[in-house]
């Protein structure tokens, strides 16, 4: 939230698992320009590599329900 408080653009590049849990520790993005750089994939050792979300709901959607006063920009 610190780094945050004073950034005119933030940058959510994180695993999909955690990045909900960032953007609520980054407190309040109202206004802000968030660029989401996230992928929504799942990793298992047993499945591989998989999608999270994708076919009637999107990644960046969901970005931006979680911050839903940010300007999200998919990247």
């Amino acid at each position: 939230a610190e780094a945050v408080r004073d950034a005119e653009v933030v940058v959510l590049a994180t695993p999909w698992g955690v990045a909900e849990q960032a953007l609520k520790d980054a407190g309040d993005l109202g206004g802000k320009v968030l660029i989401d750089a996230t992928n929504p994939l799942n990793w298992s050792k047993e499945a591989g590599l998989s999608l999270a979300m994708g076919f009637t709901d999107s990644g960046g959607e969901a970005v931006q329900r979680w911050a839903p006063e940010a300007y999200v920009v998919k990247s």
